[in-house]
């Protein structure tokens, strides 16, 4: 299994983006739109971003909310447990 170190540089390929992200996400699901403003990062950047995540398997969509506006949205959460270890069907980048 592969360790995410939090300290060492941008582990297996992820960006300070990507990994701002899934702290972000790690024990509480947030939108795109949270993530965002959370972490700092532009919006298009964000769900790019969230994109690649989801692909890897880093990050899972758990549910799909309603907004103020009534548009539904996906929520995400961390596909890492406490250890940071990745998750068995992650798939590091080479």
């Amino acid at each position: 299994m592969e360790y995410l170190k939090p300290d060492d540089g941008p582990p297996l390929g992820l960006d300070r983006y990507s990994r701002l992200i899934l702290k972000a996400t790690r024990y509480d699901a947030k939108s795109g739109v949270e993530i965002s403003k959370k972490c700092g990062i532009p919006i298009a950047k964000c769900f790019n971003r969230i994109k690649r995540l989801e692909k890897d398997g880093y990050l899972i969509e758990t549910d799909k909310v309603s907004t103020k506006e009534g548009k539904e949205v996906s929520v995400y959460r961390s596909d890492l447990d406490d250890g940071f270890r990745v998750s068995s069907h992650a798939r590091a980048k080479t």
